[in-house]
């Protein structure tokens, strides 16, 4: 339980910090080619009510969340078995990230 407590702790930090530093950087972002991936909703938004649109758009916000706090819980209860399980943990955790980056650009880039 403490294992997932922390992996959530670290995951919601990861994420506040990837959305000061989104804040910070918005101007300029939005000429990059990720900034536009991270930033436009390029037609990702299905037509429909505006109140379910809002629940996408709430959605799509918070995925970085969920995706956070799911990377640094394998990670951390991998670190509760030991270095060589942390270590195959962290690799998992690493692929499940870069997996999901992945499918954010090619989906929106």
């Amino acid at each position: 339980r403490s294992a997932l407590a922390v992996g959530a702790a670290s995951g919601l930090g990861f994420f506040l910090g990837e959305k000061l530093t989104a804040v910070v950087q918005v101007v300029g972002l939005s000429d990059l080619v990720l900034g536009r991936a991270a930033f436009t909703p390029s037609g990702v938004l299905p037509a429909g009510s505006p109140g379910f649109v809002a629940l996408v758009a709430l959605g799509l916000f918070l995925a970085p969340l969920v995706l956070h706090v799911v990377a640094t819980s394998i990670a951390a209860l991998g670190a509760r078995r030991g270095r060589s399980q942390y270590a195959i943990a962290l690799a998992i955790a690493t692929l499940v990230h870069a997996a999901y980056n992945l499918s954010v650009v090619r989906l929106h880039g």
